[in-house]
């Protein structure tokens, strides 16, 4: 089964026979399979398995998972922007929340909590158009993956949306070149480079 397929060897094995160093290896060889977060997963539902198996039917003494090393967590794509740092930016681009954005550095800073809001890219934000927001939701046709998705509006993406006030097609009334180097440029401004 499913089990066999996760486990290899390992199934096989009476419990009591299994040691931490049979767990590395299938580890090692678990993650040429799948990704970190995978074998984490797997590592801690076969590890609650084991500690039962120790405190309550009594037939281990010790649980082996605890004696082999995690992967590495995979590093999130954006770590979480701490507020001081949001302030710092819409600072470097003279914008302030809730203010109808004019000028093209407002846009860059408009953007910026709309991503935060929205969780999207910002190839993405920068692709919407006008036609694409409904009430509830903004329709992607164009995502990174190729497949459209539809994407939830929160109150703060709505109210957002509410700020922009423009004739034009597109959401951002700017180039992705233009938008990027601009963006570019501030973060470097603010000592935050390291941000998407």
């Amino acid at each position: 089964g499913p089990f066999e397929e996760k486990f290899g060897a390992l199934a096989e094995m009476s419990i009591h026979d299994i040691t931490p160093k049979h767990l590395t290896t299938w580890r090692n060889k678990r993650l040429e399979e799948v990704g970190a977060n995978t074998v984490l997963r797997e590592i801690s539902l076969y590890s609650s398995v084991f500690s039962y198996a120790v405190k309550e039917l009594f037939l281990l003494d010790v649980n082996p998972w605890m004696g082999i090393k995690k992967p590495a967590k995979p590093k999130a794509r954006n770590r979480r922007i701490r507020d001081d740092e949001i302030e710092l930016i819409l600072g470097s681009l003279n914008y302030s929340e809730g203010q109808k954005p004019t000028l093209p550095e407002h846009y860059v800073a408009w953007a910026f909590l709309f991503a935060l809001e929205t969780a999207m890219r910002r190839g993405e934000i920068l692709g919407i158009e006008m036609a694409d927001i409904y009430d509830r939701h903004v329709h992607l046709s164009k995502t990174k993956n190729g497949d459209a998705r539809n994407v939830p509006l929160t109150k703060k993406a709505l109210a957002l949306l509410e700020l922009i006030d423009h004739d034009g097609p597109k959401l951002i009334p700017q180039s992705e070149n233009a938008f990027r180097l601009m963006w570019e440029r501030r973060k470097i401004k603010v000592g935050l480079a390291e941000l998407k």
